[in-house]
């Protein structure tokens, strides 16, 4: 790490920013703007007092405690492509995204023209790194499907869909979707799409009848990943309980060449610091047909 110090001040601009935020509860009844600080709520019409004002200061301090570790990171990232990493093999490939999406649609409130502008910027973005997902999976599992990918963003950017779509299930669905792709968009998203599309509004705690079977089927979808996180913990129980001699298995992706990733050339278990220093990586197979 090549700044040690500046690493402790971004951890330890955490704490004050988390008593700022929960001091702000205790002034008049709080800050209730969303988790986002949504306008009008954070106006002075909807909140006179200084709850807002304390739950943005506790903001603005985790805002520089994130800007000082992207700097740690970014500097990282430039020394470990000194030592022979592409740009393309580092995995942290996400440090423009608080850069490029700091008004988005999830963050920018009843800012509607703002959001869709961003969507345009950041869109070029998303397509490239879904290209490099789809790229990752071809390789690994000769995958021969047609994958659109990035599209709802699209549809979110062009300003007369933008209005009617604007704080509606839509956009929880294309938030998620281009979040989480396949992992759970195949059981939320297409009752998001069409609620959304019928006018569903977001964080409503009381709506019409008609939209409650498809809240229930929403809901329903999210037992099933409480489900899904369960078993992870049961995985991460056995495994870490298993004994500290238990070897992993072998790299799956090594049944026609030997292992070139660097995570799959480590002792097993691994021992506490892996590399003495970085190694050099040599590229010795095109994987571009």
């Amino acid at each position: 790490m090549a700044f040690p110090r500046l690493n402790n001040i971004s951890f330890w601009l955490l704490p004050p920013s988390l008593l700022l935020l929960l001091s702000s509860a205790l002034v008049e009844v709080g800050s209730g703007t969303g988790w986002t600080v949504y306008p009008p709520l954070s106006g002075i019409t909807s909140h006179s007092g200084g709850a807002v004002d304390l739950a943005i200061s506790s903001l603005h301090l985790s805002g520089v405690s994130s800007i000082l570790a992207g700097i740690i990171d970014g500097d990282g990232s430039l020394q470990v492509s000194k030592q022979g990493y592409a740009s393309l093999e580092i995995t942290m490939g996400l440090e423009d995204l608080p850069l490029l999406r700091y008004i988005q649609h999830m963050l920018g409130g009843s800012i509607k023209m703002r959001s869709g502008a961003k969507a345009y910027r950041y869109r070029l973005h998303n397509q490239l790194g879904f290209f490099d997902a789809d790229g990752t999976i071809g390789i690994a599992m000769k995958n021969r499907l047609p994958q659109l990918r990035g599209l709802t963003g699209i549809v979110l950017a062009n300003s007369g869909l933008d209005i009617a779509l604007h704080d509606t299930y839509y956009v929880v669905a294309h938030f998620h979707y281009v979040l989480s792709m396949g992992a759970v968009f195949a059981l939320f998203a297409g009752f998001h799409y069409w609620v959304g599309l019928s006018g569903m509004p977001r964080r409503i705690p009381d709506y019409p009848d008609a939209y409650a079977g498809w809240n229930a089927l929403s809901s329903f979808g999210s037992y099933i990943s409480v489900v899904g996180i369960c078993r992870f913990f049961v995985v991460v129980t056995i495994t870490s309980s298993s004994g500290k001699n238990k070897r992993c298995a072998p790299s799956p992706w090594a049944v026609e060449q030997n292992p070139t990733t660097p995570e799959w050339m480590v002792q097993s278990p691994p021992a506490f610091h892996t590399f003495g220093e970085l190694p050099a990586i040599k590229e010795t197979k095109s994987y571009v047909k």
